[in-house]
């Protein structure tokens, strides 16, 4: 698609001569950019700075305090998530003057006085690369997403959420506070696959997510660690509090049914919980996973932490008219919030 069927860029004119500055202007928004003007060189290093960068930007290179080309310069210093193209106007065309801006990482150079037919080729040329580089930028950024998360449930994936695991673990030992892994697997999954298919258990998963999401804090990290399992890692939370919280998610998130469709599906779930103490993740996700394992082997829809023995008995069951109840947690003040 051209240009003319397209929305133009924004371009920053940086230009200390308000006649020439004028003229350029009028120019520009006869073509249908939106032009933004600044008068000196810093003025000019703040916005390509600053938050929506431009995509192109006209530096007259004798702007007071630092040139067009001492512009680039600074911008190139530090990295940037989108890039600007970046066109100096000068009256010195010298080799010299040329090589020097190229040094400076300059995309373009422009003699003044500007012929308007060049100006505007080499603003379609820009404009191209732009698109270009914005469309590069999405695609990065979608790898990057899809290489960190899961596809059905947009959840940290496993080997992205190890990697977290380490990173709190640093913090836990600089800050000696306290912290705790979190093993949920809903029971029985395999023979819900078997039953509903790939399509039906991936709706129940994601079904499961938005409900226990709504009882975490936004800075407890949650990701899938297998088949239906999620591991959730807990900042700042002792064992004691990790033990109460799966309970409060054990009760509120499997008390209504699932549905596949408009099919009801009774689900429970079980739960291991094992304490940082400041160790290395894979230790502590190792007794984590042994403490799951005995939950399940207690007969599952049970909390189990690591170091108990034995398994914490059976939960009562919910009285019925609370199991056809919502998922919002009953008038108590403390359900619906993890205990800290």
């Amino acid at each position: 698609m051209s240009p003319e069927n397209t929305t133009r860029p924004l371009i920053l004119l940086a230009d200390h001569n308000p006649e020439s500055s004028s003229a350029l202007t009028a120019l520009l928004e006869s073509w249908k950019y939106s032009v933004e003007v600044v008068c000196s060189g810093p003025e000019a290093l703040a916005r390509l700075n600053g938050a929506n960068p431009p995509a192109v930007a006209l530096l007259e290179n004798r702007l007071p305090q630092l040139s067009g080309i001492e512009v680039v310069q600074e911008w190139h210093r530090h990295p940037h998530a989108m890039p600007v193209w970046t066109m100096i106007l000068s009256d010195d065309a010298s080799v010299e003057q040329v090589m020097v801006a190229k040094d400076a990482g300059v995309d373009d150079f422009l003699v003044k006085p500007v012929a308007a037919m060049e100006l505007q080729v080499r603003l379609k040329t820009a404009e191209r690369v732009h698109a270009l580089h914005c469309e590069l930028h999405q695609s990065i950024a979608a790898v990057r997403f899809q290489s960190a998360h899961d596809n059905v449930t947009g959840l940290w994936n496993r080997e992205h959420m190890l990697g977290m695991l380490f990173q709190e673990t640093d913090r836990v030992q600089r800050m000696q506070t306290p912290l705790c892994f979190m093993l949920l697997g809903i029971d029985g999954f395999p023979a819900v696959v078997q039953q509903y298919g790939m399509k039906g258990s991936d709706e129940i998963l994601r079904q499961l997510v938005e409900r226990f999401r709504r009882y975490l804090r936004s800075y407890d990290l949650i990701g899938r660690y297998g088949e239906g399992q999620f591991l959730i890692a807990l900042p700042g939370c002792s064992s004691d509090d990790a033990v109460a919280l799966g309970e409060r998610l054990r009760r509120m998130i499997f008390r209504r049914t699932f549905t596949v469709g408009v099919e009801p599906v009774k689900l429970t779930g079980s739960f291991g919980i094992g304490h940082s103490k400041g160790r290395s993740p894979l230790v502590v996700l190792r007794e984590t996973e042994h403490a799951l394992s005995q939950a399940k082997l207690a007969g599952g829809d049970c909390v189990f932490r690591f170091g108990d023995a034995p398994p914490l008995a059976q939960p009562e069951q919910l009285p019925a008219d609370a199991a056809e109840g919502s998922d919002v947690a009953p008038s108590s003040q403390t359900e619906g919030q993890p205990l800290r």
